[in-house]
C-alpha cells in the first residue's frame, strides 16, 4: 500500500527517525496515525459519535472468519451460493479473459 504524505510531513517523519526516536519511517507513521485515530475517537466520543475503530496491527484470519461466519472453500465441491457456473471449467474462464484481453488489443482499448 502507498500513501501520498505531504513533504513537509516526509521530513518531520524523517527528522524523527534521524533523532532516534523511532526505527524507521513507517514506525514513525503507524504511531501518528494511531494518535490521529485516538484524537478523533476522542473528539467524536465527546460530540456524542460514534468513533471508528482503530485497525489492529495484527489479524487474526480464522477469527475474522469466524467472526463473519465465512468458511473455507473447497475446491473439490460445488461453488459457494453459485457464483461459479457448473458448465465452465476454469481453462474456459482463463481462455476467455485471455481472448477478451486480445480483442481489446486489437480495438485499441487500454486496459
Amino acid at each position: 500500500m502507498t500513501i501520498d504524505i505531504p513533504q513537509e510531513y516526509v521530513s518531520v517523519l524523517n527528522g524523527l527517525v534521524a533523532s532516534g526516536a523511532f526505527p524507521n519511517t513507517e514506525s514513525a507513521l503507524m504511531r501518528a496515525l494511531e494518535l490521529l485515530a485516538r484524537q478523533q475517537a476522542a473528539s467524536h466520543a465527546s460530540n456524542g459519535e460514534e468513533a471508528i475503530e482503530a485497525m489492529p496491527e495484527r489479524v487474526d484470519i480464522e477469527l475474522l472468519a469466524k467472526q463473519q461466519g465465512v468458511a473455507p472453500f473447497e475446491a473439490g465441491k460445488s461453488s459457494p451460493a453459485g457464483i461459479w457456473p457448473e458448465d465452465q471449467s476454469v481453462d474456459d474462464f482463463i481462455r476467455f479473459v485471455g481472448e477478451s484481453r486480445q480483442d481489446a488489443s486489437t480495438r485499441g482499448i487500454s486496459r
